[in-house]
């Protein structure tokens, strides 16, 4: 499981409440090109992308 800190958590949040994420593969791409995270989708796993997803359907909601 790749561990992000507190920084780049508010980073994405940042983004999710900027309408910058639609699907997956943005916020993978986002993470891999800007953490150096260099990981598949299944290696991230469903719930840490999920927990985006929700997260920006709650802003916009």
């Amino acid at each position: 499981m790749a561990v992000i800190d507190g920084l780049h958590t508010k980073k994405i949040n940042s983004l999710i409440c900027q309408n910058k994420f639609y699907e997956k593969d943005l916020l993978l791409t986002f993470l891999t090109k800007s953490f150096k995270i260099y990981r598949s989708l299944n290696d991230l796993g469903e719930d840490f992308i999920s927990s985006y997803r929700i997260k920006m359907f709650t802003v916009f909601r």
